[in-house]
């Protein structure tokens, strides 16, 4: 594999096969994208992509197929990950953009000039905390949340990127979830931190109890041993 690597990086016009709208990849050490590397180098090799960016994929070509004046947000938290799905759809021949944290500030606003104006970038590829605040992507009604996050308040956030002043379209969302310990332990504990951000408001129909007269004094009482 190293010496396929290596071989495929000498190459003067060698690109990677995740390369975005923008000529943009995704960085990462060279031990890190080998299996990259051999699938654009080698002949009748591929890249198996998981049951979960599988379904992305189905969803992504599904939309494409019956709404295609619709834009995409894909939200992604792994790199790796987007490089895969960035590669699936250069072969499917999909418009994209990246939006990562460790772009450079350039990079990420070629990325959303290009999917606001271009008509052929079809998808934003955003990493779930960079590209799921602040960001006004109108230009796009369609979220898919590949990545379950911890904390149900950042999915609502990004799901919030399409839902602003100036959407004219009905929006939706799709959270892929697997049959993974790891995404019913997330479940589990995006529960207990919802119930704990509702009972904090109030909006779990509790009645917070009320500090009386005794209890108030309580506060300001001095204990044993306290000096003035």
């Amino acid at each position: 594999m190293s010496s396929i690597v290596i071989s495929a990086l000498a190459i003067k016009d060698y690109r990677p096969p995740d390369t975005d709208d923008n000529g943009v990849t995704l960085f990462r050490e060279r031990d890190q994208i080998g299996f990259f590397i051999f699938s654009s180098v080698l002949q009748d090799s591929s890249m198996v992509p998981s049951s979960r960016l599988t379904t992305a994929m189905t969803v992504l070509l599904s939309w494409q197929s019956d709404f295609p004046e619709d834009k995409i947000i894909v939200f992604i938290e792994n790199v790796i990950t987007a490089k895969v799905l960035g590669s699936m759809l250069k072969h499917a021949q999909i418009g994209f953009v990246y939006y990562f944290g460790h772009m450079n500030c350039k990079n990420k606003t070629r990325a959303i000039q290009a999917f606001n104006n271009s008509a052929s970038t079809k998808v934003f590829l955003a990493g779930i905390k960079s590209g799921g605040q602040s960001l006004n992507l109108t230009c796009a009604n369609r979220i898919i949340i590949v990545d379950p996050w911890w904390n149900t308040t950042t999915e609502l956030q990004a799901a919030g990127r399409t839902s602003r002043i100036g959407q004219t379209k009905k929006c939706y969302v799709v959270r892929i979830f697997t049959s993974a310990a790891t995404d019913a332990r997330v479940s589990a504990l995006q529960k207990v931190k919802s119930e704990e951000v509702d009972h904090a408001l109030q909006d779990d129909g509790h009645t917070p109890k009320l500090l009386n007269y005794k209890d108030s004094m309580e506060l300001f009482e001095k204990t044993r041993g306290d000096t003035e």
